[in-house]
């Protein structure tokens, strides 16, 4: 949930901030997990968690990764009912370790490299309305829970999480901030992998699936991304820091890892050559 407005947005028109009914916390913001009391949602917020979830249990067998499938069903969300952030913060330490801060919209970046470095991931327990179905602008707890955290139980992009906040609580100067706000764009919000082809495999098939948050929890973007009208790139931390980016526009270029285990290896290599580890 960081803050995105140096670093692009995913949709050419402005959408109206969610008109969602409100339902205020009884919990201030920056209480962990466990002190969270939720709030009461109303009938209408809870069938629109159930329609977020009919439509992406249709759609995300195929366009999301494996991994993201696999964590998904492990970290077993409630799909009926909105999940109250201190359950999923007891399922999330016990499946992984994280836990839990609730927030209210975007972090600043200094605050957002402090929690992952303590593996604690903010997320708002308000959620959007109805007319947002297939993608909300605002921030909104269906991103964060359903976007976010399943990817935080693979191991290997737990531990980029967590790689990203000790680095970024490290940064001397600007130039580190503007590359480590396009990392996470094009990985933890925008990120798509595509593992090689397997050898002897006789099938002329693509097998780049999604895995960035944005990308698995919206409708539009499952649907589209993966078509011509995105062009893919291979992920470098030097290509995406020189990408020149716009809030207002739709994103043209989105960004292919191999593996999670290669995007783990180019931050540590980035942050030793620049001294940050």
């Amino acid at each position: 949930m960081l803050d995105p407005t140096a670093v692009g947005r995913s949709h050419a028109t402005p959408r109206p901030r969610s008109r969602r009914p409100q339902a205020p916390s009884s919990s201030a913001d920056w209480r962990l997990g466990p002190d969270v009391a939720p709030p009461t949602y109303y009938p209408a917020q809870h069938h629109v968690w159930r329609k977020l979830n009919q439509i992406q249990r249709e759609l995300a067998p195929c366009f999301a990764c494996p991994e993201y499938l696999r964590a998904r069903e492990r970290l077993a969300v409630d799909e009926m009912r909105i999940p109250e952030l201190r359950a999923l913060d007891c399922r999330l330490k016990q499946l992984c370790g994280w836990g839990i801060i609730k927030v209210s919209g975007y972090v600043p970046s200094q605050p957002f490299f402090r929690l992952l470095e303590q593996k604690l991931f903010p997320c708002t327990d308000l959620l959007r309305h109805a007319s947002e179905l297939a993608y909300a602008q605002a921030p909104d707890m269906w991103h964060d829970v359903m976007g976010h955290l399943p990817m935080l139980v693979e191991p290997a992009f737990g531990e980029f999480n967590h790689l990203f906040g000790r680095v970024g609580s490290r940064i001397r100067h600007e130039a580190h901030l503007n590359t480590l706000e396009k990392i996470y764009w094009f990985s933890m919000e925008f990120g798509i992998v595509h593992p090689p082809t397997l050898p002897g495999d006789p099938r002329d098939i693509s097998r780049a699936r999604l895995y960035g948050a944005t990308l698995v929890s919206s409708a539009h973007e499952m649907t589209t991304c993966l078509t011509d009208a995105v062009e893919r790139r291979p992920f470098s931390i030097e290509a995406v820091s020189q990408m020149k980016t716009d809030v207002s526009r739709v994103n043209t270029v989105l960004f292919e890892i191999p593996s999670f285990d290669a995007l783990l290896q180019q931050l540590i290599d980035w942050a030793t050559d620049e001294h940050l580890l």
